[in-house]
């Protein structure tokens, strides 16, 4: 009877990735949290509770080392971002000081940490629109110009002059969600860590030389062996093993 060994099962893709639901509840949280605090001129009490939530969310996603590069990368194109709006002129943002901003003419930490908080769900709750870049469009059209105006609405920025400023968000989320989208999906294909080699079941040295067949599942084996025959040679035996 031969010993076949079935190779080890994958884990269920996904698995250690946070669910959609949980992570559009870190999300908002840390919206609403980064917000309200500037706006009370706390903003490291915000910076605080997106720290953590950051942590938690780089503690759950795989491959943690691409997803931490993506945060990075979208505070860092989300910073280039707003502070074209500041030269602008169009609008401004509450918690300049030492904890809260860089400089009075660049935009606050805490608008930088908005960033990478919406970047948690580029490969989560909005995995879906990375193949669907015209439907992400539409909603950085919309969902951008709401979330400043939300901002301004609980007073952590406003907007010195509306009307080209709501454009130039609508146009730029526009732009900026799609392009974050594909930037998402392209770090999770280019440098995405490789798959563990799975082994391959192999056939004994015995199985190989006399051709023994094996079936799993339950069934029987069949095994071929050569026996003597009187013409000098020999003739295969067949014989079922359980």
């Amino acid at each position: 009877m031969t010993d076949v060994k079935a190779p080890p099962s994958s884990p269920a893709p996904g698995r250690d990735q946070p669910s959609w639901v949980l992570n559009l509840v870190a999300f908002q949280a840390g919206w609403w949290a980064l917000v309200l605090t500037a706006a009370q001129g706390r903003p490291e009490v915000g910076l605080g509770v997106v720290a953590l939530l950051l942590a938690w969310h780089l503690g759950r996603v795989r491959p943690r080392g691409t997803e931490a590069l993506l945060l990075g990368l979208a505070a860092l194109i989300g910073f280039g971002f707003d502070s074209l709006l500041l030269v602008s002129g169009w609008v401004s943002f509450r918690g300049g000081d030492l904890t809260g901003g860089l400089g009075p003419d660049l935009p606050p930490l805490w608008m930088t940490a908005l960033w990478a908080n919406f970047a948690t769900t580029l490969n989560v709750s909005l995995v879906s629109l990375q193949t669907r870049l015209g439907l992400a469009a539409l909603l950085g059209l919309v969902g951008g110009p709401a979330a400043y105006w939300g901002g301004a609405e609980l007073g952590a920025m406003s907007f010195t002059d509306p009307t080209p400023g709501l454009i130039a968000l609508a146009l730029g989320w526009a732009i900026l969600t799609p392009l974050l989208l594909t930037l998402a999906r392209f770090l999770s294909v280019a440098i995405s860590d490789p798959p563990s080699p799975q082994p391959s079941p192999t056939r004994g040295e015995g199985d190989r030389k006399f051709g023994a067949h094996s079936t799993t599942g339950g069934g029987s084996q069949e095994v071929r062996s050569p026996t003597p025959h009187r013409g000098g040679g020999s003739q295969q035996a067949w014989r079922k093993t359980p």
